[in-house]
């Protein structure tokens, strides 16, 4: 059986998940990723700067409606592309960052370009994690994908009430008031706006797979007095009916 290399399944998984442009700037350590990408007829763009390939990125997002993707080399080459992560992070755009890494084995040891760059992203992203089985990359590929498309985490202030802040609207959790036990909403529904269909059914299907049922009509179009749109309908674990909601241009 021919061996395959953690590189050629890395770009076979993003093929799979829909990239179709890569924005990057050449660097030793990603090499044979930016290789394997061509070979899977994804288009790489050379950029002059990190910063350069996660802004373009975050611009890619917006325009398309659906998560950019951006590469960077080892240490110095992930670090700079940071800029635009968080940028993208603040301004809710979909984007998907790779980047290189010095040898797990010789971690701690000084070696080529160590640093802790899983510690420097964390703050400025909804998921980071470290390929450390290649086993493991379709699944770890398809989770940052499945991230981008969705919301920023929650906050909880000092007196516990879950936030959810999004484009400047805001959607708030909290004990009921008056301190009777909380309880749904008869005929209620509760909307979120979407930003395309790609996040409508990334909404859809990470509620089904956290407890939540479908109920209505599977997601999709649907003609009305409003005028077109993309929706989706969901009954959390609670009884509570969701709607997520993208008005199609006329």
């Amino acid at each position: 059986m021919a061996e395959i290399t953690g590189s050629e399944i890395l770009a076979k998984a993003l093929k799979k998940e829909g990239t179709k442009d890569l924005f990057f700037i050449m660097g030793g350590p990603m090499q044979l990723v930016q290789t394997t990408c061509r070979t899977e007829e994804i288009r790489m763009i050379d950029v002059r700067h990190e910063q350069a390939a996660a802004l373009s990125a975050q611009a890619y997002a917006r325009l398309l409606q659906k998560p950019g993707v951006c590469m960077g080399a080892s240490g110095p080459g992930a670090i700079n592309l940071t800029t635009g992560i968080a940028n993208a992070f603040i301004d809710c755009a979909p984007i998907v960052a790779l980047g290189g890494s010095s040898a797990i084995g010789l971690f701690g040891r000084q070696t080529f370009q160590e640093i802790d760059q899983l510690s420097m992203m964390k703050p400025i992203t909804k998921w980071a994690d470290r390929i450390v089985n290649l086993k493991r990359i379709p699944e770890q590929v398809n989770n940052a994908f499945q991230k981008a498309m969705g919301g920023k985490p929650g906050r909880v202030d000092p007196k516990g009430r879950l936030s959810y802040m999004h484009k400047g609207a805001a959607f708030m959790v909290s004990k009921p008031i008056d301190g009777e036990p909380a309880c749904r909403a008869n005929g209620g529904t509760i909307g979120f706006s979407m930003d395309g269909p790609d996040q409508v059914e990334a909404w859809h299907k990470a509620g089904t797979a956290n407890g939540g049922a479908t109920c209505e009509d599977p997601p999709g179009r649907r003609e009305g007095s409003f005028g077109p749109l993309y929706l989706a309908y969901l009954r959390d674990p609670d009884g509570n009916k969701l709607c997520a909601l993208y008005r199609v241009p006329g």
